[in-house]
């Protein structure tokens, strides 16, 4: 089956510099989610299957 390869490189990410749409901003602050940095010092490298699960319809 066919699957995906997701290639994260080193980073430092601060969730309160990403580019939200104003619709999500109040589940934004509600969850005060701005708050979250991503520290990745390494990279990682993750492969998904795209098959479907039982539970899948369709």
């Amino acid at each position: 089956g066919g699957y995906i390869q997701i290639e994260c490189p080193p980073h430092t990410v601060h969730y309160k510099d990403f580019d939200i749409q104003e619709e999500y901003h109040e589940d934004w602050d509600r969850f005060d989610v701005w708050r979250y940095t991503s520290v990745v010092e390494e990279e990682v490298i993750r492969a998904y299957s795209m098959a479907n699960y039982p539970g899948e319809k369709g």
